[in-house]
């Protein structure tokens, strides 16, 4: 049976903004695994009103852009996704633009991905 994280009992809490929410798990024995198949993809055509460009000046993570713009480290995934990023553990070079979805913005695409999922 599919279900999410938040639905399988014993299992840690975790943050609602987790990329973790968008997937189902399996159980196979004991342990519990993701369906990481699924994808999320933002229309190449996304208003200008909806993000910012921001030019990186230094090598830093994904965790740490998402704190400097969203207070969480958790939404790492927004802007690898919004810039189709194919490795989110490299740090993100010095002169690179990026994509950031604008403040005001994020919880209704986070409950828009929520409604999808259900």
């Amino acid at each position: 049976m599919n279900q999410y994280h938040k639905d399988i009992e014993g299992l840690n809490e975790i943050s609602s903004v987790n990329f973790e929410n968008i997937f189902t798990m399996h159980k196979d024995g004991d342990y519990h695994f993701y369906n990481i198949l699924k994808t999320i993809n933002f229309s190449k055509d996304l208003k200008d009103e909806f993000y910012y460009n921001y030019r990186v000046r230094s090598n830093v993570a994904y965790t740490t852009l998402s704190f400097k713009f969203y207070n969480t480290i958790n939404l790492w995934w927004l802007i690898v996704l919004l810039n189709n990023i194919n490795n989110p553990v490299e740090f993100v070079k010095p002169g690179t633009v990026l994509k950031v979805l604008k403040q005001q913005y994020v919880s209704g695409l986070l409950n828009t991905i929520k409604d999808q999922l259900q």
